[in-house]
């Protein structure tokens, strides 16, 4: 049995692969390199930072005509559409004009800060999409997790007998193996920063938001309030992919009791309060 363990800045963090399977160091190499090639792909194509990307392009014209979207954006596009419905707007795909406003994002669209619409103005039809007000998208930490989702399904799709999977980005956690797993989590305070606290792994994903450490770049709106969110908890869901857990860890720290949406997804919400208690929800 050999092990590989790379790490390489993308996604706005650090993703980490590591690969455990009987094969040579240079065939270990090469699935690790495949399974970079898909985040990067999702990244060129999702981000909201590059100007080129096919979401910039949406953003820049979907309020004129519509747009033909590959099954990637459709289908990410698709969940976080989904997501709003069923929060009632709290999740909102378009938080992005709320986002360029209080400086979580980069005023790209300065023309677009007066907000006029919402989720609701997002048409998806028969893989296209068109705006019917001028509003932003941003796919944020959805897109992230979709993209270590997708990394993770290419090397499944090898028919490799790998031992072990992990695939790490800053947070959202994707594992082969999972059962009797145990993830560190860092202490949700601040001046414990050192300090984490080890919980189980219920599923093949995780994924943890934690407001106390975050920055004007990753930003928590309540879109009913368009506040951005000051907690100081801790909050990881485990489902069954990177991109349902990490869009149901924005829901629920803003508002946990929804225990619904935790069935629908076949999740479960784990919270961890300032003072380092655990609670399943």
């Amino acid at each position: 049995m050999n092990a590989l363990h790379r790490s390489k800045p993308l996604l706005g963090t650090f993703v980490d692969i590591s690969i455990v399977a009987d094969l040579s160091d240079r065939d270990l190499l090469e699935l690790s390199t495949l399974a970079y090639a898909q985040i990067m792909r999702i990244q060129d194509m999702m981000s909201f930072y590059d100007e080129t990307s096919a979401l910039s392009y949406i953003n820049k014209n979907a309020f004129n005509h519509k747009i033909q979207l590959s099954s990637s954006l459709e289908f990410v596009i698709r969940h976080a559409l989904k997501l709003s419905d069923l929060t009632g707007g709290l999740y909102d795909v378009t938080v992005a004009d709320k986002l360029m406003e209080l400086g979580g994002l980069p005023r790209l669209y300065p023309n677009a800060l007066a907000r006029s619409g919402s989720w609701r103005s997002v048409i998806l039809n028969d893989g296209y999409i068109e705006f019917k007000d001028d509003i932003k998208i941003d796919l944020g930490g959805i897109a992230k997790g979709y993209a270590v989702d997708c990394a993770f399904d290419i090397l499944r799709e090898t028919n490799v007998d790998f031992d072990q999977i992990t695939i790490n980005a800053g947070g959202d956690l994707r594992l082969l193996n999972y059962a009797g797993q145990r993830i560190d989590i860092r202490h949700p305070c601040a001046h414990k920063k050192g300090e984490f606290i080890s919980v189980p792994l219920k599923n093949s994903a995780m994924a943890t938001s934690m407001p106390s450490y975050t920055n004007k770049n990753s930003l928590i709106i309540n879109m009913k309030t368009y506040q951005a969110l000051d907690s100081r908890e801790s909050l990881s869901i485990c489902a069954p992919t990177c991109m349902i857990a990490d869009s149901l860890t924005k829901v629920f720290l803003l508002e946990s009791d929804d225990f619904s949406l935790l069935e629908k997804f076949n999740a479960d919400a784990l919270r961890i309060c300032p003072k380092g208690k655990i609670s399943w929800l």
